[in-house]
């Protein structure tokens, strides 16, 4: 066998190992299992509801999530038609994950972070994670945890 046959034999096999390779990480990365919904009467589960809601596209339930009071003493969003009207014509990311903190709770009032990560692969000097940050508010009404703050969620 000549050496240039040699040299292109092991190049072949290196990049088909790495091709491999490549393909077992993807397969195993986590996020890539179906989600497990935290229990609805928590504030985190709120939270989490919420946030998939409005990526889903279901604004009616994303709505309902929302502490009406809230939305009554907000000039922009007081209605189900102003506030859905913010998510017109955006463009969601495809690739991002929610990463969803212990609640502080303090009586009818509780605090969850959030911390959302929008993968925007933009070159090899640029940094691969947008980064943003939520505090979330909510407040216990009629037995049921409702968001105070914020009452939009955008995610691009």
């Amino acid at each position: 066998m000549k050496s240039s046959n040699k040299w292109l034999l092991g190049f072949g096999t290196a990049l088909g190992i790495l091709v491999i390779m490549a393909l077992v990480l993807v397969l195993m990365m986590p996020g890539s299992e179906e989600i497990e919904l935290l229990p609805v009467h928590t504030p985190d589960g709120v939270v989490q509801r919420y946030i998939y809601a409005i990526k889903d596209g279901n604004y009616e339930e994303a709505y309902d999530y929302l502490s009406p009071s809230a939305l009554k003493g907000d000039l922009r969003y007081g209605t189900y038609e102003e506030w859905s009207g913010m998510f017109m014509y955006r463009e969601w990311a495809d690739a991002w994950r929610a990463i969803i903190g212990e609640p502080e709770i303090r009586g009818d009032k509780a605090i969850v972070d959030v911390t959302i990560e929008v993968f925007n692969p933009d070159g090899v000097f640029s940094n691969p994670v947008d980064t943003r940050y939520y505090p979330f508010t909510l407040e216990k009404q009629e037995g049921a945890w409702k968001i105070t703050s914020p009452l939009y969620m955008v995610i691009y």
